[in-house]
């Protein structure tokens, strides 16, 4: 500890707080003495702490100034030890970088900020779906594992596809198209396999399909569409 650099920083940073308190500002802080200092445990948190007040006052001071208020309160003191983490919160901070990164792997692949506040959306309700059934005892986990970034840019990828196949507003689509993402995933299924392959498994019903009317851009009505979902995912030929 360079008590001798830590006396020049702490005259500095007096003379400031005078300088606020003669402009009429109300300066309530007291930067300990070096005797102070070298009677705490940690000599070297008041230096970092003293170098900090000096960094970041005049932006404070400014500010300050600007708005008429009073000078703001700085106290100088030791940084506190962190207390260590718990497995829980370690799990939670796990799971908060995890959904970050699945958040920005998805919306860089998106065409505009509008699709990208969609893609993000088909995350979210997958979250609101995990908890639902995470609540009757469900592990969604057991369907998809962990969401890796390019695992849900696939996930978004194919919700995208599903959700453009038929108007859907049944409020528990969603949570057949998890389940059915999942089953495929479980079947080593990746987006491009599931497109391709359900693309033509959906040619073959659609040669079988006699019904044309309401028919959509598959040339096939929704109900239909979804009829053949089932029997892709369960593996029915």
């Amino acid at each position: 500890m360079d008590y001798k650099e830590y006396s020049r920083l702490r005259a500095i940073a007096s003379k400031r707080l005078k300088r606020a308190a003669a402009a009429g500002y109300s300066v309530e802080t007291h930067v300990p003495t070096v005797k102070e200092v070298r009677a705490s445990k940690n000599p070297a948190d008041y230096m970092k702490a003293v170098k900090k007040f000096l960094n970041d006052n005049d932006s404070k001071l400014a500010v300050v100034r600007k708005s008429g208020g009073s000078y703001a309160q700085i106290e100088v003191q030791p940084s506190r030890p962190k207390k260590p983490l718990t497995d829980a919160q370690r799990a939670r901070r796990r799971e908060q970088n995890r959904r970050s990164k699945a958040k920005r792997a998805v919306e860089r692949t998106a065409t505009s900020e509008a699709d990208a506040k969609k893609r993000a959306g088909y995350l979210k309700a997958l979250e609101t779906v995990s908890e639902k059934w995470k609540e009757a005892g469900i592990d969604i986990g057991n369907w998809l594992g962990v969401l890796s970034p390019k695992k849900a840019q696939a996930f978004a990828d194919y919700m995208e596809y599903r959700f453009s196949q038929g108007d859907y507003k049944n409020r528990y689509t969603i949570d057949t198209f998890i389940r059915d993402f999942g089953e495929l995933v479980k079947r080593n299924y990746n987006f491009d396999d599931i497109k391709g392959d359900f693309d033509n498994f959906l040619d073959k019903q659609k040669q079988l399909s006699k019904n044309r009317r309401r028919t959509n851009q598959y040339g096939i009505t929704e109900d239909e569409v979804d009829s053949a979902w089932r029997k892709f995912v369960k593996g029915d030929s």
